[in-house]
């Protein structure tokens, strides 16, 4: 009889989930984050799905418009195309898988995609959740690593399987009148909305504070706290967010066309503002998200 390999399960690898991760070459990606103190990431907004599973630490994400905490045994579900922003607890280590895919790269089994409307943000899960849905995450893993005879095919399957997973916990979440998330201040719901209809036009907060009927340091304060964000940082994230989807998306604008786009009129500025966020200057940053498309 073969002797039974007694090696420890390998996890998936550290690292953090980057905007536009999946190609499609890699059609999903699931990191593990090690316990550690996290820091705060920028805005994003992308077209897959994100899902955390939180093991340990505690935090909150900004989605859309809403504040929405999470600790121990928490699923945070993020859809694609929502503006959203991680902001940890200062000194709190953070330990979770994040999983992030874009369903139309699965074109048979898209459909099957689909979580129901009003899905909270934030699902509390028990102990049970917390292994089942761990272990789907740590198969997606292992197929997209070893890829084996017909990975493509058992990785819908896998899918599938989270979805049915998720649902089943969001109905005994409601059942058990659960709360999910706190109401971001009305001002600040307001706010982020705006931004989202209007990052790309000349947008500041004298121009926000003066149509809300609200003083600057009010919003300023409103804003910042609910956000981790100045008003300023939170515009300028943000067209730095649709612009790494307008380089990956729309090869054929130039960069410069790109800046314009989204609201930058300094070229220079644009282009430190991007380094700055992302590490590359967008003409890297651009050529290295095509060269993994092509893999």
């Amino acid at each position: 009889m073969p002797k039974q390999s007694t090696a420890p399960r390998q996890r998936p690898r550290a690292a953090a989930p980057r905007e536009a991760i999946t190609t499609g070459a890699i059609p999903l990606v699931v990191n593990w984050a090690t316990p550690r103190a996290a820091a705060a990431t920028p805005l994003a907004h992308h077209r897959e799905y994100e899902f955390h599973l939180v093991k340990r630490g505690s935090g909150a994400y900004f989605i859309r418009d809403r504040h929405v905490p999470f600790e121990r045994r928490s699923l945070l579900v993020i859809p694609p195309n929502v503006t959203h922003r991680f902001v940890p607890q200062p000194g709190t280590a953070v330990e979770k898988y994040t999983l992030m895919f874009r369903p139309d790269r699965f074109a048979r089994a898209a459909g099957a995609f689909r979580l129901p409307p009003g899905l909270p943000h934030r699902l509390v899960l028990t102990d049970h959740d917390v292994t089942a849905i761990e272990l789907v995450f740590r198969a997606l893993a292992y197929e997209c690593a070893a890829r084996q005879p017909f990975w493509r095919e058992v990785l819908p399957l896998h899918l599938r399987h989270l979805f049915l997973l998720i649902r089943r916990a969001a109905r005994a979440q409601a059942r058990q009148g659960g709360a999910e998330e706190r109401g971001t201040h009305a001002l600040v719901s307001w706010c982020a909305t705006e931004i989202e209809k209007r990052f790309a036009e000349e947008l500041t907060l004298q121009a926000l504070a003066r149509a809300a009927g609200y003083s600057l340091y009010h919003l300023a304060h409103l804003f910042k706290r609910e956000t981790g964000l100045s008003v300023k940082q939170y515009i300028l994230q943000r067209r730095i967010a649709a612009a790494r989807s307008l380089l990956v998306e729309q090869p054929g604008l130039t960069v410069d066309a790109v800046a314009r786009q989204v609201g930058f009129s300094d070229f220079a500025l644009f282009n430190r503002s991007f380094k700055k966020l992302t590490g590359q200057p967008p003409t890297l940053y651009r050529k290295f998200s095509h060269l993994d498309r092509n893999d």
